[in-house]
C-alpha cells in the first residue's frame, strides 16, 4: 500500500480503503500521498475502518465489565506488539510468527494527513458497529446484515467501534503529489 504509486497511478474517480488498513501502516503521510496520486482532480476517497478509540481497548476482555484500555490512543514511533493467535480471518489458523505488529493512529492524525495531502474531508461518521466480532462479548447486529457486530445492549451506542469518511481531491488540484 505504501508503494502504490510505483505500481498504479492516475486518474481514478474513487479510491476505497476499508477495514484494517490504517492499523498496519507505520507511515500515514506516505499512505495519504499515495492515495492522492491515484485520484483524478475531483476524485473521491472513501475510507471505512475500525475506530482508533476502540482499538485502544483490550480486545480479549471476556465481558463488558472487563473492558479496559490496553494500548495508547495516540501514535508512537514504535509499533505495538501482541502475541500472534491465529489471524483476523481465522482465529484458529496456524501462524508461524510469534508476534503481530501494528500501529495506532488517532482520528486527528488520520484527518490531518488526508488534509495535508490535499484532500478535503466532506464528512466523517462514527458508528457503534463493526463487520467483525471486535470483542468476545460483542453481539450480532442482524438489523445491519449478517456480518455486523455491536456491543451488548448496556453499552450499545456508548463507544464508537468504526468510522467512515468521504474526502475529495478538489477539481483544481493536481492529482500528482510528490511522494
Amino acid at each position: 500500500m505504501l508503494d502504490l504509486p510505483a505500481h498504479l497511478e492516475g486518474g481514478f474517480d474513487v479510491v476505497f480503503t476499508t477495514f484494517g488498513v490504517t492499523g498496519w501502516l507505520p507511515d500515514l503521510t506516505r499512505w495519504a500521498r499515495g492515495l492522492v496520486r491515484c485520484l483524478r482532480p475531483g476524485g473521491v476517497l472513501y475510507l471505512a475502518d475500525g475506530h482508533p478509540f476502540a482499538w485502544a481497548f483490550d480486545d480479549e476482555a471476556p465481558d463488558p465489565a472487563g473492558l479496559r484500555l490496553r494500548d495508547p490512543y495516540f501514535a508512537s514511533d514504535e509499533p505495538l506488539a501482541w502475541p500472534t493467535q491465529g489471524s483476523y480471518a481465522d482465529p484458529a489458523a496456524h501462524v508461524g510468527t510469534p508476534t503481530e505488529y501494528g500501529w495506532q493512529h488517532g482520528m486527528g492524525e488520520i484527518i490531518t494527513v488526508l488534509a495535508e495531502a490535499g484532500l478535503r474531508v466532506e464528512w466523517l461518521h462514527e458508528h457503534p458497529y463493526v463487520p467483525w466480532k471486535m470483542f468476545p462479548f460483542c453481539v450480532a447486529a442482524p438489523e445491519l446484515g449478517r456480518s455486523w457486530w455491536r456491543l451488548p445492549d448496556e453499552l450499545h451506542g456508548k463507544l464508537p467501534l468504526s468510522f467512515s469518511l468521504r474526502a475529495n481531491l478538489p477539481p483544481q488540484a493536481s492529482s500528482l503529489v510528490e511522494a
